[in-house]
């Protein structure tokens, strides 16, 4: 039998919200990057994933480029929405 910290579980709508993230992002990076952390487990349908493990992989060069993208991203669309405030 595994034990696993408490504090340290996680599921993409907790990654998400952590981070501030939208869970589709989240999702999308689970699918996309094979080196996206395994789950620890599944519980009620849902992946259970190593906090420490995600964040660490969000350190990682790769994940910073694609963070790097999305803010790139979100600030073209906020300044083309303020244009017609």
């Amino acid at each position: 039998m595994t034990l696993w910290d408490l504090d340290d579980l996680a599921s993409l709508m907790d990654i998400a919200r952590e981070h501030g993230l939208s869970i589709s992002t989240v999702f999308t990076w689970e699918v996309r990057y094979p080196e996206f952390p395994e789950p620890l487990a599944m519980l009620a349908g849902a992946n259970i994933y190593s906090r420490t493990a995600v964040r660490k992989w969000m350190n990682t060069p790769r994940s910073m480029i694609i963070l790097t993208i999305m803010l790139s991203k979100i600030h073209k669309i906020m300044s083309f929405i303020i244009k017609f405030l």
